[in-house]
């Protein structure tokens, strides 16, 4: 399991006096829009976003969209806590191919496990390494960041990726895992994502995807990257899924391999995230997932609607809305992609854009968020391509991927905060490994409800019964570590005590 939910232990005393039920994910974001600014020297910050944690939790911070940069420099951008940028799967890192065919595509995740408190993100570039440029870039997009309480039905789970000079060539190679086994039977749906940048060999193509086994398929079940010459290897990337959630036992991979094109080393390096999302059934939030599977579709004229889904809401929230994957184009064809709630997409809608830079080198890799408010009824959304201002190639294109739809309640709507009693023990023995003793005095003459839970939000014990004596609960089967008891009666305070099984 992520280390994160283990960390929960640390900031359990803080959690007893803030429990909530039910607790909800909370989410913010911002556009990214800073034209001809100098990356050059320090990271510059080029948008923040302010998150509140009311308890211990995991915020997942999520940056993407469309650099346009001067050939000769190396351009990093990043998803922040702080205000400078590190290496490997602290950024992404790119440079611009010449004057024209000057744009790179990029998504950057970060995870980080905080306490109680107020905190800050960025997203943050800088011109390093290589400043044969003029260290000038215009950056787009958008700034997302979510809280998930280590207390709740939502989770996260969030792997870096830094791996160095692996061969991938033959059969796919597993570059990073997400494995856990919940301690009670997990539903819904699970929304895992593989982002970063890949170095491979130039003549490889190598073909990188987020998976539930070491494997992949062809088409929206992948992307891929080709290195452009010897200096310009640095290639981002962006994949997507959406799976059931399993029962007992949930994997999923970032997996890699060389194929079709093997003309190189078949040695890569990538640095990047492996991402897992789930969201339960029966819960206001939701997620909905599109594969996209468009070939050779003419998109010069208006706009072209490649996909779309929709959502019904009980309940106001924010809607986290992606189209991401990869474009192959003719060159000569600016090809601009983007995630929108109206099939009118209009240039000032947001929006990213890709070129080929020739008839082997057409494929690129791209991710548009937008973030909307929504209230309760039926809301659709749309993954939109069209073959913009410049026109010297085809205007067809072939577009795999995804378009995600995160639906996220901002209400406190079924969230319950009780005041619960931290002073009394009233569990015995603790530690325990058979049976313990759990004192329901305190709830004489009351109808009570007792309820054992994991760290992950999950009933492991329930039982309705008299308040007014003891009660005797076996333990013996359920796996060792720490849960939380929950007494609650029809007048009396609740009770929250922590229980660890050996």
């Amino acid at each position: 399991m992520k280390s994160g939910i283990l960390h929960f232990l640390v900031a359990l005393i803080t959690m007893l006096f803030a429990f909530q039920l039910n607790a909800a994910v909370e989410v913010v974001s911002t556009k990214v829009e800073k034209t001809n600014i100098n990356l050059r020297g320090a990271a510059v910050v080029l948008a923040s976003v302010e998150v509140a944690a009311g308890e211990a939790g995991i915020i997942i911070v999520d940056f993407d969209g469309q650099c346009i940069s001067s050939p000769g420099d190396g351009i990093r951008v990043a998803a922040s806590i702080g205000t400078t940028i590190g290496s490997n799967d602290w950024g992404v890192s790119f440079q611009a191919y010449n004057n024209d065919l000057n744009r790179n595509n990029f998504s950057h995740t970060r995870s980080y496990e905080v306490e109680p408190g107020n905190y800050t993100l960025y997203a943050l570039g800088v011109n390093s390494g290589q400043q044969l440029g003029d260290g000038m870039a215009s950056v787009y997009g958008k700034l997302v960041a979510r809280f998930f309480p280590y207390y709740g039905a939502q989770f996260a789970i969030h792997n870096g990726v830094n791996v160095t000079n692996i061969n991938i060539r033959g059969a796919a190679v597993p570059i990073a895992n997400i494995i856990f086994k919940p301690i009670t039977p997990l539903d819904g749906k699970m929304l895992v994502k593989f982002n970063g940048y890949g170095v491979g060999s130039v003549g490889d193509r190598d073909v990188f995807a987020a998976s539930d086994h070491v494997g992949w398929g062809v088409n929206d079940g992948c992307t891929y990257i080709e290195a452009i010459n010897s200096d310009l290897l640095r290639i981002p990337f962006v994949h997507t899924r959406v799976y059931p959630a399993l029962p007992n036992l949930n994997e999923f991979y970032a997996v890699g391999q060389n194929y079709v094109e093997m003309d190189g080393s078949g040695i890569a390096s990538v640095y990047g995230s492996l991402l897992v999302m789930h969201f339960p059934d029966n819960q206001p939030a939701l997620v909905e997932h599109q594969g996209i599977l468009k070939s050779n579709i003419n998109v010069r004229g208006n706009p072209v609607t490649v996909g779309s889904l929709t959502i019904n809401p009980v309940v106001h929230g924010k809607a986290v809305v992606t189209f991401n994957g990869r474009c192959i184009s003719t060159s000569g064809d600016r090809i601009v992609l983007a995630a929108s709630d109206d099939e009118n997409w209009g240039a000032n809608s947001g929006s990213t854009a890709v070129e080929a830079i020739d008839a082997d080198l057409n494929s690129n890799n791209f991710s548009h968020t937008m973030v909307y408010d929504v209230d309760p009824g039926s809301h659709t959304f749309y993954a939109i391509a069209q073959n913009y201002v410049e026109m010297d190639g085809s205007g067809i294109i072939s577009a795999y991927g995804s378009l995600n739809v995160e639906f996220y309640p901002q209400t406190s709507v079924g969230v319950e905060t009780p005041q619960p009693q931290t002073d009394e023990k009233f569990v015995r023995p603790n530690p325990a490994s058979g049976v313990v003793q759990i004192n329901l005095l305190p709830f004489e003459n009351e109808y009570v409800n007792v309820k054992l839970i994991s760290l992950l939000g999950r009933n492991v014990f329930q039982l309705d019964t008299k308040g007014g004596g003891s009660l005797e609960v076996n333990i013996s089967t359920i796996p060792a570590g720490t849960y939380i008891v929950l007494v609650k009666g029809e007048k009396s305070a609740p009770r929250v005590q922590k229980l660890t099984i050996i």
